[in-house]
């Protein structure tokens, strides 16, 4: 004889179990068991909850009566066929359910129990079970959303990669176009900071500054120069590197010295952090509307400044729809979070009014004041 080969179970940590009877819903949030542990759990899972048949049915319905009595004749009319017929009603049930259920029935009851009563025995039985593969799918969904997210930020990082080849492919050409007056490298992403759109009015005509800065356009290298100042003065603030008058005053001075302004930003960007990072300075649109007037060119679209409250709102709302599941997610821990304190509060509440329950003594009895929280 061929010895059978059994599949050893598998043993969760305490993490993994935790994890995996978690009632709550699977989010980004959700620490995920790997996927090929999550595919062996559900291989055992559906192992455990194969149908016993009925020769596994017939040997528990065996052991029940053998061990309990049987109901009267005004309860069951016919018992032999009560016995008879339960095998086939329980043989869709696994069989560590089943027998599961029939050590609870012999410890608990002393009549053998209806085969309905012995199915829903056998359904709590399991309930721990199919929690565990419902939070296993989810998981393996969880899984695969990560992984598009993942993939379509690989292509967004791919397309800001090749964009970025482009920007240093065109900048090499700069250097044949215009000489000594290209923008330095960099300059075009710097400047696309703050005009990220590039078109604009330049002699009662639509133009675009980054397509005329690839013909070969003079005002428009010129133009590129002077924004990305402004944009690594605007930077230098953002991480507390100058203070706001200090990067106002290099705005305000690059049409006026270029040189100058470079100079000096220069000399900011190598500093030690000495003021408030991360804060914005609002007053840099005038300086840039200075720097394209000086050029010839008028910004479709953008009358005020970028960075007023308004134009930031916008933004901020641009940002939300990005993290509508975050927000999503949030929103529904809080909701259970308030749920949860509702009904602590509501089983712990004293009684209020002005007649006691019938069956509360008299000296238990405690009213509560109008002032009491």
């Amino acid at each position: 004889m061929i010895p059978i080969r059994r599949e050893e179970p598998i043993e969760l940590d305490e993490a993994e179990r935790r994890a995996l009877s978690d009632t709550r819903p699977v989010d980004g949030f959700t620490r995920l068991l790997p996927l090929n542990r999550l595919a062996a759990l559900r291989h055992q899972i559906a192992n455990e909850e194969a149908p016993a048949g009925q020769q596994v049915a017939a040997k528990v319905v065996a052991v029940l009566a053998g061990c309990l009595k049987m109901p009267g004749s005004n309860v069951i009319a016919q018992p032999e066929m009560f016995i008879r017929q339960m095998p086939e009603v329980l043989a869709d049930q696994p069989t560590d359910a089943l027998w599961a259920a029939a050590w609870q029935v012999r410890c608990t009851m002393k009549y053998i129990p209806a085969p309905a009563e012995l199915r829903l025995i056998c359904e709590d039985i399991r309930r721990p079970r199919h929690q565990m593969l419902r939070t296993i799918e989810a998981m393996e969904e969880e899984h695969g959303r990560r992984r598009q997210a993942a993939q379509r930020e690989a292509e967004r990082e791919a397309e800001r990669e090749r964009e970025r080849e482009r920007l240093r492919r065109l900048e090499a050409r700069f250097f044949e176009i215009f000489g000594d007056d290209a923008p330095m490298p960099g300059d075009v992403e710097l400047a696309s900071s703050l005009s990220p759109t590039g078109a604009g009015r330049r002699g009662g005509k639509l133009v675009s500054w980054r397509n005329a800065l690839a013909d070969g356009e003079v005002w428009a290298a010129v133009l590129c120069r002077r924004l990305a100042l402004v944009e690594r003065a605007k930077r230098a603030h953002a991480q507390g590197l100058a203070s706001e008058e200090e990067t106002i005053a290099i705005a305000a001075r690059v049409v006026s010295g270029e040189n100058t302004a470079r100079r000096l930003v220069e000399d900011i960007e190598p500093r030690i952090p000495a003021y408030p990072a991360g804060r914005r300075t609002r007053t840099l649109w005038p300086a840039v509307r200075n720097i394209e007037m000086a050029c010839g060119f008028y910004r479709l679209g953008f009358d005020e400044d970028p960075d007023d409250p308004r134009e930031n709102a916008i933004a901020c709302l641009r940002q939300s729809e990005a993290l509508a599941d975050t927000r999503a997610v949030l929103d529904r821990q809080a909701r259970e979070q308030w749920e949860e304190r509702l009904q602590t509060r509501q089983t712990s509440r004293r009684w209020v009014g002005n007649e006691p329950p019938a069956d509360l003594p008299i000296g238990g009895l405690r009213q509560d004041n109008e002032d009491d929280p």
